[in-house]
């Protein structure tokens, strides 16, 4: 099945609510992992179909996980999808949903789309990611409606931006080494959306094979 598809032919499903935009960098991320059981996170439940989406697309033992703070969004819990209610810039609230679902596959951020809300997620929820933390909606943060504005400090973007640092800690004596930077292969950059692809960063030790003709 391909997400854009499935979409444009939900007019009989619950209303899905995504830029037309969205849909390749969905599938270049995702589609590698949808023929395994994994366990997927979305903040931002709104009207339930793009958690529906989300269990169409990935493995049938997939687990689809929902977090809204409007308590109505309970009505689209079904087999193979949980909703929490809470707030997303509540850090209790984040680590009780970590104490009962551990850790997920796929982290999407399409919450509140205020900055202090995204970091705040992502700050608690990136170490229990164990593939793709996908933030949505970040062109946020160069409204001020938001929190944003350009270049203004403490918006998701720009703290975004200052992780790339982190991807050099082994090239620079000047980084020190985080969780972050450890466990972090790449941060991409698309039209309001931002994706971090986890996974162990090794050493970036060289070497030469085979014979040396020059």
């Amino acid at each position: 099945m391909n997400l854009l598809d499935y979409f444009l032919n939900n007019e009989r499903g619950n209303m899905i609510h995504k830029p037309m935009s969205y849909f390749p960098v969905y599938e270049k991320y995702f589609f590698p992992l949808r023929d395994r059981k994994i366990k997927v996170l979305e903040i931002g439940v709104e009207n339930g179909g793009s958690l529906q989406m989300w269990r169409q697309y990935f493995h049938p033992d997939s687990e689809i996980i929902g977090i809204d703070i409007n308590p109505a969004c309970r009505q689209f819990e079904q087999p193979g999808i949980r909703i929490h209610i809470g707030d997303q810039s509540d850090m209790h609230f984040l680590r009780s949903v970590i104490d009962q679902e551990k850790e997920f596959d796929i982290i999407i951020d399409d919450g509140g789309h205020h900055v202090y809300h995204q970091i705040i997620s992502f700050e608690i929820l990136y170490p229990h990611t164990k593939s793709i933390y996908l933030c949505e909606d970040t062109g946020t943060s160069y409204q001020s409606i938001y929190g944003g504005g350009l270049k203004r400090h403490g918006t998701f973007i720009e703290m975004s931006k200052s992780l790339v640092d982190q991807l050099y800690s082994f090239e620079s004596s000047e980084i020190q080494k985080t969780y972050f930077s450890l466990n972090t292969l790449g941060i991409y950059f698309y039209r309001s959306i931002v994706v971090f692809e986890k996974g162990i960063q090794l050493s970036p030790d060289t070497r030469a094979i085979g014979i040396k003709k020059i």
